[in-house]
């Protein structure tokens, strides 16, 4: 599941964020929760807390994915 959520920039510009959840992350790269978490702990992947849940932007996920290939 993930929700998106609007924030402004510094040039007074908005924008439209992705956030998606780790199972979201797991399915896209299609691998289990467990090594997404583990991205995580690594510092691959940065994430957002939100209360007990992680999230992380559509942003950072394309530049991990491009920093693989």
């Amino acid at each position: 599941m993930s929700t998106t959520i609007t924030s402004s920039r510094r040039a007074g510009r908005h924008s439209t964020s992705c956030l998606l959840s780790v199972a979201a992350i797991a399915e896209r790269l299609d691998v289990c929760e467990r090594t997404v978490r583990r991205l995580i702990q690594a510092g691959h992947l940065k994430p957002l807390r939100v209360g007990r849940c992680l999230r992380i932007s559509e942003e950072d996920l394309q530049t991990y994915m491009a920093g693989c290939r």
